[in-house]
């Protein structure tokens, strides 16, 4: 998880809290690398703290928008993955059983 940013030499750092890892694990990570590796995480970290990029970086909003909407649909494409019965109407689902949760 992203816990905090800070400005290091002009550039954008993240500091990630890795999951399963004490905190001597954390580490600062440039934005390049999170924005190619994951982007929603990034987005996420801009949302949840309230902080939009243009106050820590200038960043377009139709960029800020790109990130989110690709963070939503990687949501998206992993609830279809769990579970794609879900996104069928329900008279496929009754023709699909084979579909059913879990069964993939």
């Amino acid at each position: 998880a992203i816990v905090s940013c800070k400005r290091i030499r002009g550039q954008l750092y993240y500091k990630v809290k890795w999951e399963g890892c004490g905190p001597e694990d954390d580490s600062w990570e440039p934005e390049s690398t999170l924005s190619e590796d994951v982007p929603e995480e990034l987005a996420g970290y801009h949302l949840r703290v309230g902080l939009g990029p243009e106050k820590v970086k200038k960043e377009s909003a139709a960029s800020l928008r790109q990130r989110i909407a690709a963070a939503e649909d990687l949501e998206d494409e992993m609830e279809y993955l769990a579970n794609p019965a879900a996104f069928l109407s329900p008279a496929l689902q009754s023709t699909a059983p084979h579909l059913t949760k879990g069964s993939l």
